[in-house]
């Protein structure tokens, strides 16, 4: 084997000349400023969804599985008894995905739980894949035909947001690995109606029982009731098994679906067994969905 040699450095000077394009000998009049122009115009239309369009235009994407447009439609009907209205997500609406980000914060889609999800898609030969947080559910083909088989399948499914998606944060919908379209997404809890005593319950005139309360819940009242008990645990007077451990009577309310109710009450108990003895009152509220608070 040859030994190294070390070959003397010998120091060399580069000098650089400013770029000399000669643009203003083909363009006299200046107009290669308008193309300049164009583009901040452009970029000043676009918004916050800026980077995204110039992406867009300048590296479209390729997706895979797709036989021309990709339609995607989303209904979110929340139960009838909270008496809100259907939600409709458009895909084209849709927060679509970007290398250089998401684009613009949107306020998330809150829907409560118990909702009901349907979702149709088309345009596609693959089933794509909707996903709820941690959560993912197929689309299932529908109406499947040679011709449908040429242009892309019609897909849908159903699906009910139950107290496990409280967590998932966004709808999103994905073909393999592609991400086609996806919405910030907030599954409220249904909460348990709340009711109190806004004066402790007293005697009104000779032998009545004078009740001022206040019950709410977030989507509406079902129900509301007083509850008298014996201290002791005695039963009813007259009255056997579960029924006579207490004295059950409905409290008035403004109409099913109230969301706030303040009001009084007064009961006539002169003529039962119990009357001019110390008992228990409790109030107790229901709402729609049958959750209980007192």
């Amino acid at each position: 084997v040859a030994p190294f040699r070390t070959v003397p450095l010998t120091p060399l000077t580069i000098s650089l000349a400013w770029p000399s394009p000669g643009l203003a000998r083909f363009d006299p009049y200046g107009l290669r400023a308008v193309a300049g122009l164009l583009l901040v115009i452009g970029l000043a239309a676009a918004g916050g969804d800026a980077m995204g369009r110039l992406e867009r235009a300048l590296v479209p994407k390729m997706n895979v599985g797709l036989n021309g447009p990709f339609e995607l439609n989303i209904w979110i009907t929340p139960p009838a008894y909270t008496g809100l209205a259907p939600i409709f997500l458009e895909g084209r609406d849709a927060l679509m995905v970007s290398s250089f980000g998401d684009g613009p914060a949107r306020p998330p889609v809150r829907v409560p739980v118990g909702s009901t999800l349907l979702a149709q898609a088309a345009g596609s030969r693959q089933a794509p894949v909707l996903a709820l947080g941690p959560r993912t559910i197929q689309f299932a083909a529908i109406g499947l035909s040679e011709k449908e088989d040429e242009k892309g399948v019609s897909y849908r499914l159903q699906t009910v947001l139950g107290e496990a998606d409280r967590s998932a944060d966004r709808i999103e919908v994905n073909l393999g690995s592609v991400s086609l379209a996806r919405w910030p997404l907030q599954v409220a809890a249904d909460g348990a109606p709340q009711v109190e005593f806004t004066r402790a319950p007293a005697r009104a005139g000779r032998a009545q029982l004078r009740l001022e309360y206040e019950a709410r819940d977030d989507y509406g009242l079902a129900g509301l009731q007083v509850v008298i008990r014996h201290p002791d645990g005695l039963t009813v007077p007259g009255k056997r098994g579960s029924d006579g451990a207490a004295i059950h009577a409905e409290l008035a309310l403004p109409g099913l679906g109230s969301k706030k109710v303040e009001g009084s009450s007064l009961q006539d108990f002169s003529a039962h067994p119990w009357a001019g003895l110390v008992v228990l009152v409790r109030l107790q509220v229901l709402d729609a969905r049958g959750q209980a608070g007192e």
